[in-house]
């Protein structure tokens, strides 16, 4: 009772509702752009892409095939997105840029411009680039079908060059250099140097930027100079 008689009424506060409009975290811009690149690759413009089998008790994946023109097209596209990926650690940036040849050169798929900080070649290597969309899962290397001339052919350049393999159904390139003597075949290749490692990226970039600082700067040339 209060000093007047009347009873005292106890006032309950209203606590404010909470509002859970906020607590669904949103995508951000860099995140939005990876979804649409991700969706870009595996759309039309470049043919159609594995699909894995969603089915829990099965590990098989199961892939939308290919014709020869797409899947070779589907292979340069992955291979140049892994060497176009900025890695971490001293370089902070992309250290590649891949232009396709479009077929126009006989051992020849990828011309790869290696950058400087100014993002101005200092370099460059050639690429074969061979896909597949039946790799076996899981093993340690990746079985492909190579003409062996064509490969013969990449390893006489006189210029750095590469063979980069990729597995379609993964989504992974391999990458491995084209050396003289050219083997008789070449059935398969390990998978020991993926590119979308940046450690793989980064001894890759240092080994074909000192292969070009061996080179002299400037040439000599019956032709002068403007």
């Amino acid at each position: 009772m209060g000093p007047c008689g009347r009873s005292k009424t106890k006032i309950k506060s209203r606590r404010p509702r909470r509002s859970y409009h906020h607590a669904v975290s949103r995508p951000t811009p860099a995140t939005v752009l990876r979804w649409q690149a991700t969706d870009s690759i595996k759309s039309g413009r470049a043919g159609t892409v594995a699909v894995k089998s969603a089915a829990a008790n099965s590990s098989a994946a199961a892939m939308a095939y290919l014709t020869t023109g797409q899947s070779g097209k589907l292979g340069e596209l992955l291979a140049s997105v892994h060497l176009s990926r900025p890695v971490g650690g001293r370089y902070r940036r992309a250290l590649f840029e891949a232009t396709s040849l479009g077929g126009t050169y006989p051992s020849v798929d990828l011309l790869v411009d290696v950058l400087d900080s100014n993002n101005e070649p200092i370099g460059f290597f050639f690429a074969q680039v061979k896909a597949t969309q039946t790799a076996s899962q899981g093993g340690t290397r990746l079985s492909l079908t190579i003409e062996a001339e064509r490969f013969r052919r990449l390893t006489r350049l006189r210029a750095p060059a590469y063979l980069i393999g990729v597995d379609l159904v993964e989504e992974q390139s391999y990458i491995l250099a084209a050396i003289a003597p050219a083997p008789a075949t070449v059935p398969s290749i390990p998978r020991d140097y993926p590119l979308t490692d940046d450690k793989i990226r980064v001894a890759l970039y240092r080994e074909v930027v000192s292969f070009w600082a061996r080179r002299p700067r400037r040439r000599r040339s019956e032709f002068g100079n403007v």
